[in-house]
Parts: C-alpha cells; sequence; structure tokens
C-alpha cells in the first residue's frame, strides 16, 4: 500500500512538473527569446525594426527553433511598413556535438526558411532594399574595420558574435517580391503582383563556405535575399541591371 502510494505520489509530481513547464515556465522562455530577437535584431540589421510573431523550441539530442512571422521593416525615409516577412524559419541543432566542443561552435543541421515575401519600393533614386543593403554592408565594414584595427594593435583577432556556426544545409523556398513604384521618397507606394525569386538551397554550407559567427552568418543571409530579389525585379522589369550575380556565386565571394 506505502508503494503504491509512492508511485501515485511520483506520478503526480511528474504530471504537476509537466504542467508547470507547458503552462509556465516555457511561456516565459519564449517571450524572453522574443523580446531578445527583437533587441537584438536592429544591431545586425542596420537598425531595421525587427518583430516576431511566435517562437517554439523543442530540446533534445537535436533540438529546433521555430519563429514564426519574422518581420524586418522599413529604414527611413521609407513607410514604416514590412520589408521582409518570413513565414517560418526552423534552426535545427546538433546538440550533442555541440556541448562536446563546450560551445566553441554550434553544429547547424539546417536552416530552414518557407515562405520570404519583400515588399520592393522604387523611388526616384533609390530603393527601400537598396537602403537596407547599404545600412547592413556598412555596419559589417565598420566591424571589419574594427577587427582589423585590433589585430594590428594586439596582434589577436577579436572574438566577437559568440561561437562559431558550422552549418550543413542552407534552405530558402517560396521567394517572391511585391513591386511598388512612387516619385517621392518616403511616400506610400501601390504595389503589383508578386515576383518569384529562385529558391536557394546548398548542402554542406560550411565546408564551401566556411565557418562564421551568427553575426556574420545573420548579414550574409539578410544580403543574399535582398541581392536575389533585386536581381529578380531587375530582371522583370528591366530596371538598372548588373546589381546581382546568382544566389551561390554571391556566397561564394564570402
Amino acid at each position: 500500500m506505502v508503494l503504491t502510494f509512492l508511485v501515485l505520489g511520483s506520478g503526480g509530481a511528474a504530471v504537476v512538473w509537466v504542467a508547470t513547464w507547458k503552462d509556465y515556465a516555457k511561456p516565459w522562455v519564449q517571450r524572453q527569446l522574443v523580446a531578445a530577437i527583437e533587441k537584438k535584431g536592429p544591431d545586425f540589421l542596420g537598425g531595421s525594426v525587427v518583430v516576431v510573431e511566435e517562437v517554439d523550441f523543442k530540446l533534445g539530442g537535436v533540438s529546433s527553433l521555430t519563429l514564426k512571422g519574422l518581420t524586418i521593416r522599413n529604414l527611413e525615409p521609407y513607410p514604416a511598413e514590412d520589408l521582409m516577412k518570413l513565414d517560418d524559419l526552423v534552426v535545427t541543432v546538433d546538440m550533442k556535438t555541440t556541448l562536446k566542443s563546450n560551445f566553441t561552435k554550434v553544429l547547424v543541421d539546417s536552416v530552414c526558411i518557407k515562405g520570404c515575401h519583400l515588399s520592393y519600393d522604387r523611388g526616384v533614386t533609390s530603393s527601400n532594399l537598396t537602403n537596407l543593403l547599404d545600412k547592413v554592408q556598412e555596419k559589417d565594414g565598420d566591424d571589419n574595420s574594427a577587427d582589423k584595427a585590433t589585430l594590428k594593435d594586439t596582434g589577436k583577432k577579436e572574438k566577437d558574435g559568440g561561437p562559431d556556426i558550422v552549418l550543413e544545409t542552407l534552405s530558402i523556398t517560396e521567394i517572391w517580391v511585391k513591386v511598388g513604384v512612387h516619385l517621392m521618397e518616403g511616400a506610400a507606394s501601390q504595389g503589383v503582383p508578386g515576383v518569384p525569386v529562385p529558391s536557394i538551397d546548398i548542402k554542406n554550407f560550411s565546408e564551401k563556405f566556411g565557418e562564421l559567427t551568427l553575426q556574420k552568418f545573420t548579414v550574409m543571409l539578410v544580403e543574399d535575399i535582398l541581392k536575389g530579389a533585386l536581381g529578380a525585379v531587375t530582371g522583370v522589369f528591366g530596371m538598372a541591371g548588373g546589381m546581382v550575380e546568382s544566389s551561390t556565386s554571391w556566397f561564394s565571394n564570402w
């Protein structure tokens, strides 16, 4: 009888723990992740506002992080509207190998994006996409200059951006660009039906392009999507050409 009560008591404690994790602890962690992404995102993206609708994660030997409705907003002087929105972004991580490295390297099995919607707003002299692209490249250039200065002064390159990412597979599908044209910078524009952008599918990513910090990978990913979108718009509407190479060839320049 005593043993029966002990078993029942243990089972009840387990049920309480699961309920506590599901109803309180996990939602709290999800809120903290959303807040961290929305706070740190602008640092990587030239000051653009970043919004996340929903975050979910699964823990285990192979863990995953899912972001839904990840949105990057326009920079000034363009309207404070969505420039890019990702329906689903799923990152799968090999935690066993990552733990063995003591988190000096994070082995990412895959980064999969499904549903990437961009709004291309072209003015007289520029566009919202080139505006963001210039800011991202400017920020990345400043970081590279700081690294070189540190290397010159100390003989050591400053480690920035956290552990290196070792990525196996990168996949981005269902990429569309909605095009709008206006005559005054910052004025709202009417869009036309979406223009499809070729999918990106790269296997053995780190073997081909090397290991990157989270910041460098984020910059590379956003730049490549923007360049692909600009290339698609250029091809369809005959705008100033020569702005972009194919996704794979552009990645190889890093």
